[in-house]
């Protein structure tokens, strides 16, 4: 009988290894076997369901949030003139507080950025962005939004007016903007 050289023993276990971790792959490659659409209700309602087991170690709610963040889509903000709401100044925040409509008519928002743009007397823009996330909107209803963004210590100005729609005007005053929402699709099977 013929006896393996230490050369050939790491060979073959470095093929063993390299055999395992192929399988171990393709095994786990094949674990998420979703039948439904990505991005849609019926996906984060299967990812909770998938997931459920975990509830023991964690909360539902962190399921669901996690599930629903996998699974969220980006989608464009579509101006709507109803969007009013108050942006004022707590502490060190600028803060936009107001309600918020989803028109999609097949798009639950769970997520939403907003920017705000503060001009000084010199029309110098200074830009702060923010994201308010763990919604659940359905089509067509209404949000009490509250969004506080952190000014930082660069920014000294607070100023009290809104801009007119005339840029080049743009000096003391604020804007504020929907950059885009985040969520997922309506489709029913």
């Amino acid at each position: 009988m013929e006896k393996f050289s230490k050369t050939d023993f790491k060979i073959v276990k470095y093929l063993g290894m390299l055999i395992l971790a192929v399988c171990v792959s393709f095994n786990l490659s094949g674990c998420k076997e979703s039948t439904t659409r990505s991005g849609t209700v019926s996906a984060v309602s299967e990812c909770i369901e998938k997931n459920s087991k975990q509830g023991e170690l964690v909360s539902k709610q962190l399921i669901k949030s996690q599930c629903i963040k996998r699974e969220q889509i980006k989608r464009h903000y579509i101006y709507q003139e109803e969007y009013r709401s108050y942006v004022g100044y707590s502490g060190e925040n600028v803060v936009l507080n107001g309600k918020l409509q989803n028109y999609h008519e097949d798009f639950v928002i769970t997520e939403i950025e907003v920017s705000f743009d503060l001009y000084d007397g010199d029309g110098k823009k200074y830009s702060k962005s923010g994201v308010q996330s763990n919604l659940w909107i359905e089509p067509s209803l209404y949000l009490d939004l509250y969004v506080a963004i952190p000014i930082g210590e660069d920014i000294t100005i607070r100023p009290s007016e809104f801009c007119s729609h005339k840029p080049d005007t743009y000096k003391n005053c604020k804007t504020w903007n929907v950059i885009g929402f985040k969520g997922v699709n309506v489709s029913l099977n």
